[in-house]
């Protein structure tokens, strides 16, 4: 059921009935996908460390700074690991509030990973990998604390950029602060 919603709202994931020997396991490449699996694709090319991405009519640039051989004309891979963790947050956390019938507001987030940059710049014998990621967001709701809390867990477990960084092992800590309303039409805050 969530993943026709998904699907409906999210053009991009493409599904594929299967036949029915459905299983918890996800498929290998060779297996067609039941109704309850999905996969996002891109089409992407590069030169030297700018990549584009294209999905659908959306087009993705990354690059990388002069100093790692890009021409910094794009945010670099990191910064779109973090905006598509950020996203997919954003997304479960206002789907569950939909759900919830909770009222949202804006969200403001802020996202960082920290990572050793050794093996970025070919120096040591580490393995590029985020150590921990941080993200914080302040939302706008009527919601108390304790529900935003309960909102926040359920759209966590929706999250499958954060439910990957969890299951690699990298410890992810996601924190949302409450911020009332703005009623700007009646010029009053909402408690």
């Amino acid at each position: 059921m969530l993943l026709a919603r998904t699907v409906r709202r999210c053009p991009s994931l493409t599904c594929r009935a299967f036949s029915q020997q459905a299983s918890s396991a996800a498929p290998d490449s060779a297996q067609a996908l039941s109704p309850d699996w999905a996969v996002s694709r891109i089409s992407a090319v590069g030169e030297r460390c700018t990549t584009i991405a294209v999905q659908g009519g959306h087009t993705i640039t990354v690059d990388a700074p002069r100093q790692l051989g890009g021409r910094d004309q794009a945010p670099g891979p990191v910064a779109h690991f973090l905006g598509s963790l950020v996203g997919a947050q954003q997304t479960a956390l206002h789907q569950v509030a939909e759900e919830a019938k909770v009222r949202l507001g804006k969200v403001s987030w802020t996202a960082e990973a920290k990572m050793d940059a050794r093996p970025l710049h070919g120096e040591g014998v580490a393995v590029a990998v985020f150590d921990s990621v941080v993200v914080t967001a302040e939302v706008e709701t009527d919601a108390d604390m304790a529900l935003l809390q309960e909102l926040q867990a359920t759209a966590s477990q929706r999250s499958i950029v954060a439910n990957t960084l969890r299951q690699a092992g990298i410890p992810l800590d996601v924190t949302l602060k409450r911020r009332r309303f703005f009623a700007s039409s009646m010029g009053t805050y909402i408690p």
